[in-house]
């Protein structure tokens, strides 16, 4: 169950990110572009406990013709402990989930 948690805090995380570089992942669908998820990895350092106040800290760590790949730090608000770092990575397709290239 709390894998799920992260999987939404990091969907959130890559959210603001485009939100911040004024791009909404809405914006990127109405051109016929998807970057659905095909894979997560999540390490654990401390457990998030119930009504902590969260901070997920987004990064681009790499963007391709066909792949983009973000980093995350989840940390503790009140007093920054890091509680799980992780990475997704996601693929450029269509809206039929075909490979395109981002470049072209």
């Amino acid at each position: 169950m709390f894998i799920i948690n992260y999987a939404v805090w990091f969907e959130a995380g890559r959210t603001d990110f485009f939100a911040k570089i004024r791009l909404s992942i809405g914006q990127i669908e109405e051109s016929d572009v998807l970057l659905p998820l095909y894979e997560m990895n999540c390490r654990f350092k401390s457990p998030a406990r119930y009504e902590d106040e969260i901070i997920v800290k987004t990064k681009l760590d790499s963007i391709a013709k066909v792949r983009v790949i973000f980093s995350y730090q989840v940390i503790n608000a009140s007093n920054q402990k890091i509680l799980a770092t992780g990475k997704t990575m996601h693929a450029w397709t269509n809206k039929h989930l075909k490979p395109i290239n981002a470049e072209a």
